[in-house]
């Protein structure tokens, strides 16, 4: 493995470290069940055992559990796998290590290694050389058990993942495996495929010396870690719980505070999720597209008993509400939402745009829990919008304690809709600095990267005409465009019109990782956002920030907060909404001058680290937060 692939490899699990940790937080009895299956397959008598590619730990600790006298000992790429495995689970002779599989050595022999989601990742040059490693590892009776994917995964696989990853990423056959075992002096004694998310698209693997019987074990029943414990653990040794969606909410002591969004996920709003994820103190999580009806479990907050009798009792009770009182169902979500702040103590309430501020004023207001409210731009722009919430704006901004927008562009709108200038607080969105990093465009091949939701306001199909009339000048350059919504379709259908389809490439969306990934190839981003007819606007995009951190230059449209961060002519470009010749003719400068797109992107990190850092953005508002309830 060569230090590009390893390096690679490290930073995507060290990005990728909260999967694991969903599927111990929550209960997955296709994985339960693998695992159980894997702890039956290891001898009684298995004194040493180790786990490649051991993730955060969870199956080596389920295998100590029920191998008390073994050593165990667990081996990841990962340090931040590690160091949550080390965090999560201790005991008397297990332990974990950060190392690349194929070079890992020790002094010890095993009598059984396991390798789960671990060797599809090893290249095909430098399976000779693990398969020398584990030969080494491995006792003489020592057996190796296998669970990796089939090429029925990895049709699904090739479809969803970046390039650079498929790249790191081998098809797995039974014959592969049948070489592993005669590699390491051993047979195949057992192979079995699995359903995991598709029919055959895993299999599970023995390589042992033919005389090991591992149905021996099969008779004994195996009992893994209930759910409850699993998730103390979690609070108690990690300071955090997590959701479905793979939002980490902090769980240490401090003030409670109830973020309230309109969904649980959404790829294109980093900004709410690093919200989440960087306040202190207890930290709760609702959503609801109009009002918050779900919880961080995606459990209803007005939820019906488990009791059949006591369920249908309560419907019953409620629809006499219905029929006596005229109670609607809104009321009835709004007296959950009132225990379940109650019930938590919830001290203060951050709702992430304005309509939802909306939704949760009133209870705010009747339980004295002061409400901040994080605008974001379509909640103050979109003509749709305030024809609904304009007056009940009003009574908002009279309610919230605090009225937080990213950018000052924004403030001036809200003071133009009747807020207080002394409430209003300007936070800009932060960016992960570590992640985007400084790249050299200077050095990468004329490739235009965008990456948003295919919505009008971000007109995508502005951005291809642009494009369009660069290739007429530059035959050379590429397009990347990353991304998912109404507009795709017919972009894919306009790139085709324009007979310009070798030129354009179309991902699905990317998360923050794969984006940073990207940004090391490409010389510059853009995005042509515009105004619509019925005046939705861009916020102050992310990925903007994201692009500049990592040393990228920018070429957007003078719209809305953007100016803010793209600073024309130093750290990119801008130009008027919906004149794509300037667009292409500022498009044609970056990539024909190389300098210039080194001496715009050295500026452009420079400049967002200093002001629009992930740190300084979480702190300002968790200051705002804490300053409020201590004023109350």
């Amino acid at each position: 493995m060569n230090n590009w692939q390893r390096e690679f490899i490290q930073k995507y699990y060290d990005y990728h470290w909260k999967e694991p940790l969903i599927e111990y937080f929550y209960k997955n009895p296709t994985l339960e069940d693998l695992m159980k299956d894997i702890i039956n397959f290891i001898p009684k008598n298995a004194k040493r055992i180790l786990g490649l590619g051991c993730k955060i730990g969870w199956l080596l600790w389920e295998i100590k559990r029920h191998r008390k006298h073994s050593y165990v000992l667990g081996v990841d790429i990962s340090q931040k796998r590690i160091d949550i495995a080390c965090k999560l689970f201790k005991a008397p002779k297990l332990e974990f290590f950060v190392a690349d599989i194929v070079d890992f050595d020790t002094n010890y022999n095993f009598d059984c290694i396991v390798m789960v989601d671990v060797y599809e990742h090893i290249l095909r040059n430098l399976r000779e050389k693990l398969h020398q490693n584990l030969k080494k590892l491995l006792k003489q009776d020592g057996i190796l058990i296998l669970v990796s994917p089939t090429i029925n995964f990895d049709r699904y696989f090739v479809s969803q993942y970046l390039k650079q990853f498929k790249n790191i990423k081998e098809d797995i056959t039974k014959s592969d495996i049948q070489k592993l075992a005669k590699d390491i002096d051993r047979d195949l004694i057992y192979f079995k495929y699995l359903n995991i998310k598709y029919p055959n698209d895993y299999f599970k693997a023995i390589i042992g010396k033919t005389d090991f019987v591992y149905l021996k074990n099969f008779f004994k029943f195996i009992r893994l870690e209930k759910e409850k414990v699993r998730r103390y653990r979690m609070i108690s040794n990690l300071g955090f719980k997590v959701s479905k969606q793979g939002l980490l909410l902090d769980s240490k002591k401090g003030i409670k505070i109830c973020v309230v969004t309109p969904s649980a996920s959404s790829y294109s709003q980093t900004f709410i999720r690093n919200h989440i994820e960087n306040l202190k103190g207890e930290v709760l999580f609702l959503h609801g597209t109009v009002f918050p009806k779900y919880d961080w479990q995606n459990k209803l907050l007005d939820n019906y008993p488990k009791n059949l009798i006591f369920k249908l009792l309560k419907i019953i009770l409620r629809n006499l509400l219905k029929e006596i009182f005229k109670l609607n169902n809104d009321f009835f979500y709004k007296k959950a939402l009132e225990r379940y702040f109650i019930k938590n103590k919830v001290n203060i309430v951050l709702a992430e745009f304005g309509h939802i501020g909306v939704s949760v004023m009133d209870i705010c207001k009747n339980l004295d829990i002061p409400l901040v409210v994080y605008f974001h731009g379509y909640d103050l722009n979109d003509y749709r919008m305030l024809k609904i919430y304009r007056e009940k704006y009003f009574e908002l901004f009279d309610i919230a304690k605090a009225l937080v927008v990213a950018s000052k562009y924004m403030k001036n709108k809200l003071i133009n809709l009747g807020a207080d200038d002394k409430k209003i607080f300007v936070i800009p969105y932060g960016v992960n600095t570590s992640l985007f990093s400084n790249t050299n465009p200077e050095i990468n091949q004329p490739i235009f990267f965008a990456v948003s939701r295919f919505v009008d306001k971000k007109a995508p199909h502005l951005t291809i005409l642009a494009f369009k009339k660069v290739l007429e000048q530059l035959p050379q350059a590429r397009l990347i465009m990353a991304g998912d919504g109404i507009l795709l379709e017919a972009c894919k259908q306009l790139v085709k019109a324009l007979k310009i389809l070798p030129y354009v490439e179309f991902l699905n969306i990317c998360d923050s990782f794969e984006i940073s990934q990207i940004l090391k190839t490409v010389r510059c981003l853009i995005q042509h956002s515009v105004t619509t007819t019925y005046n939705d606007k861009e916020g102050l995009g992310v990925v903007f920030l994201e692009a500049l951190a990592s040393g990228v230059p920018v070429i957007a449209t003078k719209h809305n907060g953007i100016p803010e961060v793209v600073i024309d002519g130093k750290t990119g470009f801008l130009v008027d909404e919906f004149n794509i010749e300037a667009m292409a003719e500022k498009m044609i400068i970056l990539a024909k001058n190389s300098l210039l797109a080194k001496e715009m992107g050295n500026a452009a990190s420079e400049y967002v680290r200093e002001n629009f850092s992930l740190e300084k953005s979480s702190k300002s508002l968790q200051e705002l937060l804490e300053k409020i309830v201590k004023n109350i």
